[in-house]
């Protein structure tokens, strides 16, 4: 136990040390050493490029294997190859490019923002030909999915979250090439974005946490067990479930250890079903605390029956009480599957399962623990009810009478319920594999049986879970069409709300220069709006709370904060936060709108110095 505790400790103690800052001076010399070397690398790609080109007059764009190394360039290297003949373009050397004219200088690297990104290019010419090969830099696409992702290129440091690209040469860090001319400006998002996590120590400190919890766990199992072995039965199982179940309350009450739950998996993003269920992490060590509950008690009680006397209607009413749990613990079972299937962002689909992340492994890690512990409990349930019962013929007569009833009633309540007959069978199966054999099988060939059900059970399950999320996704997606929401926009607007609205910066910039909405705008956008939210059309206005406004056409003036407060009363819908608010004026698009308060006094009584 003392073991369990020091590592917990440990752990708390190197989570605690998992951040440093970094320098954004330390991250610009990186960048600017690595684009140089990017440079260097354009440059001898082009000399080669030009040079077979020139020396086989052209023939070599014609051939399919040259072309195919063309193409694991760009793959490697990020580097795309353009020939231009008498004004037009002739040859490319990759899709991914954009091609448009530049004004270009032979000989010297330049950058360019293409409707993709940001590139550094160089041009050489042979006459008749031009030569040029565009370096990729970062990736900025208006619309990302898995394939399409705005990123720095592989070749340089990844920080696209600490840096955004400007060709504003009073913002940010300037970025030149190796002969000293200006590519470009990094400007950095904010500053938080420095922090970094420590990732040796981060999942070192993760490590050390499970090993504490599966130490507590052993240590206890061995401890009771012992009790058990000695004929403190009943302590030994209450004290055993009471310790596990009262350390599992408080590590949820306080929220350790701190590892686990700082991590996405204690999240409500990926799955959330109830109070007691909050997250995956949450159903994990819930699902393993019952799990080894359940062991436990399929370890020990093998001979240990319940005393009922010779009291015939007793020993059948106390059969039916122990039969009605299985069938409990068969529907219990079916609901955690189902939440886990229906409330998770996890894909649970057996057709892909080759293409898993470590969550949906985890999810899957969750409903195999779930078939275990009902293995165990109905094990044990069946082991005490035919000592109860005593005779095999009344044990199997009181089961089918029993399970019965309870499907007819289950019918006759929820409708026809496959699985929960389908469970309660291979329950009753796997009791009687591990009743049969000898005491040197038992337990394994039961074991075996049941994983072979549980997998058929589970498929069917998750085929039928699925199925029923696919239908309440398409209700969903009718729904938002239907209200024209985003709920992605809306959520990722709660990542950057605290930030945005504790910006001194951009009050500092508001209240120097509150007119100069452009420069505003810029600043909003490349700090907060960017990535996902460049398929929104971003409009900015600062005034005066009561600053008269012109709207237009009826070119009626408004004070400012009237008009807006008047505006949101109307047509404003209530979201996941109340800062960002939705706009139900049948435009046919998404719209939204939050207010910042700029200087001194409270927005509710509109003596702030400036809206925004």
């Amino acid at each position: 136990m003392s073991l369990a505790l020091v590592t917990l400790i440990i752990s708390g103690i190197l989570f605690g040390l998992r951040h440093h800052t970094t320098d954004s001076e330390d991250h610009i010399e990186s960048f600017q050493k690595e684009l140089h070397k990017k440079e260097k690398e354009l440059a001898r790609q082009l000399d080669n490029f030009a040079e077979t080109v020139v020396q086989s007059d052209g023939r070599k764009l014609k051939d399919i294997d040259y072309l195919k190394q063309l193409q694991d360039v760009y793959k490697r290297k990020g580097i795309i190859f353009v020939v231009i003949e008498e004004g037009k373009v002739s040859f490319w050397s990759h899709n991914a490019l954009p091609i448009n004219q530049e004004n270009l200088v032979e000989g010297k690297t330049r950058a360019v923002n293409k409707q993709n990104g940001w590139y550094i290019t160089r041009t050489q010419t042979h006459q008749p030909k031009q030569f040029i090969a565009y370096g990729v830099v970062k990736h900025e696409y208006k619309y990302q999915n898995r394939y399409l992702v705005n990123k720095f290129h592989n070749t340089l440091p990844a920080l696209e979250e600490q840096f955004y690209i400007s060709d504003r040469e009073d913002e940010g860090y300037q970025i030149r090439n190796k002969d000293g001319d200006y590519l470009f400006s990094l400007g950095l998002r904010r500053e938080a974005a420095l922090v970094q996590v420590i990732q040796p120590v981060y999942v070192l400190s993760l490590l050390l946490a499970v090993v504490a919890l599966l130490s507590f766990a052993y240590f206890s199992f061995r401890y009771f067990s012992r009790l058990f072995r000695v004929g403190r039965q009943t302590l030994a199982i209450t004290g055993f479930m009471a310790v596990l179940l009262v350390v599992r309350a408080v590590s949820f009450w306080l929220n350790t250890p701190v590892a686990f739950y700082e991590g996405t998996m204690f999240s409500p993003g990926l799955y959330a079903s109830s109070d007691i269920l909050p997250s995956l992490g949450d159903l994990l060590l819930n699902v393993s605390i019952i799990t080894i509950i359940g062991y436990f008690l399929f370890y020990n009680l093998r001979q240990f029956s319940l005393k009922v006397g010779k009291n015939l209607p007793a020993a059948v009413i106390t059969g039916i009480l122990l039969f009605a749990m299985i069938y409990f613990m068969c529907g219990l079972s079916i609901y955690l599957i189902k939440g886990l299937v229906m409330n998770s962002h996890l894909n649970l689909d057996v057709n892909f399962i080759f293409n898993l992340d470590i969550y949906t492994l985890v999810g899957f890690f969750i409903i195999g623990l779930i078939f275990f512990a009902f293995f165990f409990f109905s094990v044990v349930l069946f082991r005490l009810a035919s000592n109860i019962l005593v005779h095999t013929r009344r044990f199997w007569l009181v089961c089918f009478i029993s399970f019965l009833l309870l499907y007819v009633i289950t019918w006759i309540i929820y409708g026809a319920t496959p699985l929960l007959w389908m469970l309660s069978i291979a329950g009753a199966l796997v009791y009687l594999l591990d009743n049969q054999t000898n005491k040197t099988q038992k337990g394994f060939f039961a074991l075996v049986l049941s994983l072979f059900l549980f997998s058929i059970i589970s498929t069917f399950a998750l085929y039928r879970f699925n199925k029923e999320t696919e239908m309440e996704q398409r209700k969903s997606l009718a729904l938002q069409l239907a209200s024209e929401q985003d709920p992605v926009a809306e959520f990722l607007f709660l990542e950057i709300e605290d930030a945005l609205f504790n910006d001194n910066q951009l009050q500092n910039l508001v209240q120097r220069d509150p007119y100069n909405e452009t420069l505003i705008y810029h600043y909003l956008q490349y700090h907060y709006f960017y990535d996902f939210w460049a398929k929104y059309d971003l409009q900015v206005t600062v005034c005066r709370p009561t600053e008269p406004l012109l709207i237009k056409p009826q070119n009626v003036e408004v004070e400012c904060a009237l008009f807006f407060n008047d505006y949101i009363q109307t047509f404003g819908k209530e979201t996941s936060s109340e800062r960002f608010i939705y706009l139900d004026n049948n435009t046919g698009r998404n719209s939204y709108i939050t207010y910042i308060t700029v200087g001194d006094g409270d927005p509710a009584d509109q003596d702030a110095e400036y809206h925004l």
